[in-house]
């Protein structure tokens, strides 16, 4: 059976906008979420296997990004043949580098640029156009 794991910045996106995705899909698929932990972290438990990692969502310390990434690298790592769906601009950058070198489909479903885009940091703007 194929499996699909689903990786979101917070609990709270999963259990109030992916629910009924889970939901449908885990008909046809073995499915769990990574997602950071927060105050409904115990809500998603009840729709598929999840796994809540500390995540800071503003951060841009490469040292806590860095620390990210290994965390999902080993929860993706434990569950061959994925498909992962990334839903959050970060979760869509730690996901991908994370998923590096194994056979993952990966989508990143990205929503909400206008923000990065009137940010006036030339650096973090660039590297969202270059991803």
């Amino acid at each position: 059976m194929k499996n699909i794991i689903i990786f979101c910045n917070s609990s709270w996106n999963i259990y109030n906008f992916r629910a009924n995705l889970i939901k449908k899909i885990s008909l046809d698929y073995s499915v769990q979420t990574i997602s950071g932990k927060d105050k409904f972290s115990n809500k998603i438990k009840n729709l598929s296997k999840s796994n809540n990692i500390n995540m800071q969502n503003r951060s841009m310390n490469i040292f806590q990004n860095l620390k990210e990434i290994l965390k999902v690298r080993k929860i993706i790592k434990k569950t061959p043949n994925n498909i992962l769906i990334n839903f959050s601009n970060k979760s869509a950058i730690i996901g991908t580098l994370a998923s590096f070198f194994f056979e993952n489909k990966i989508i990143n479903v990205i929503n909400g640029l206008g923000s990065t885009f009137k940010n006036k940091n030339f650096l973090k703007k660039n590297f969202i156009k270059f991803l």
